[in-house]
């Protein structure tokens, strides 16, 4: 009987490198809760793979979020750690999302201040401040590569009005409004106004759509302007359906669907762009104005 002698580590066959890449990649990007063991792989898996666990920063005060969103959920306490260690480089270096939705906590803005710190690159942030407080306003001003951002701006600028002049706003170019009591005034078109690079805006109300989307219809600058909703009974009058900007989403999950976009670039933004260019194609009648965040095939 033959005996299979045992391959060495330097004459065992290999992919070449950069299909071996693309493997660990697209393995490590399926569900990102298994980066931390495929970088024990070896030292070039963990220079390919380590990137994608930090690129993505979510924070969640929900339990079991990990579990549920299919995606590492990490702890404010585990942040602080790393930057009071001084082991916050990969967040500098590749950090570009986060998303931070927590408990109340008694240090919040000396918390949040550190953490930001520490991720200079973030071009997309989810913030909901749980304090109502200008605080942030300092920390939000060093953020000078954003261009995605999301907030209940009426807590981040209390006391004072909202202004889109501050400096964190100046390259954004998609805002969502997380307030659910925007006042509807020639004052919101002209604050919106001084973000010069805004396309894309979307509001979270339940009620006087109709009444906003009158008000800010004259903004040509902006290319969308979505109504998010979580009922899709919409207490709303009839729009004027005749601006093809104007969609109203019903979402499902706000959360899954910021994670979604983060990992692959598919969220209520990017159905709804598809949404806009289908009825400007004549693909669905231009009346259409209600869609799902889960209706995929707008951008097929």
């Amino acid at each position: 009987m033959d005996i299979v002698p045992e391959l060495s580590p330097t004459t065992a066959p290999r992919l070449p490198p950069e299909l071996e890449r693309v493997i660990f990649e697209v393995v490590a990007m399926s569900d990102a809760r298994d980066i931390p063991i495929l970088m024990r792989v070896a030292w070039r898996v963990k220079h390919w793979v380590q990137p994608l666990l930090y690129r993505t920063i979510v924070i969640l005060w929900i339990e079991n979020a990990s579990k549920k969103y299919d995606f590492p959920v990490i702890s404010v306490r585990i942040l602080l750690d790393m930057v009071t260690r001084k082991q916050s480089l990969p967040l500098r270096q590749f950090c570009r999302e986060m998303f931070w939705d927590t408990e109340e906590r008694e240090n919040e803005e000396d918390d949040f201040e550190r953490i930001l710190a520490a991720c200079p690159n973030i071009t997309n942030l989810f913030f909901y401040p749980m304090k109502n407080t200008a605080q942030y306003i300092p920390m939000l001003n060093r953020m000078h590569r954003l261009t995605r951002f999301a907030s209940h701006l009426n807590r981040l600028f209390d006391p004072h009005p909202v202004d889109f002049g501050y400096a964190f706003l100046r390259n954004v170019t998609h805002l969502e409004l997380l307030d659910d009591d925007i006042e509807v005034s020639d004052y919101l078109l002209d604050r919106l106004r001084r973000a010069p690079c805004l396309t894309h805006v979307a509001f979270d109300l339940a009620s006087g759509i109709a009444a906003l989307h009158a008000c800010i219809r004259a903004f040509t600058q902006l290319q969308c302007i979505v109504f998010l909703q979580n009922d899709i009974l919409l207490d709303v009058e009839e729009p004027e359906t005749d601006d093809d900007r104007f969609v109203c989403i019903r979402q499902s999950d706000f959360r899954a669907d910021w994670i979604r976009g983060a990992t692959t670039g598919i969220d209520y933004w990017t159905i709804a762009d598809g949404f806009i260019a289908a009825k400007r194609a004549g693909k669905t009648d231009r009346s259409n104005y209600l869609i799902a965040d889960t209706d995929v095939s707008w951008i097929r």
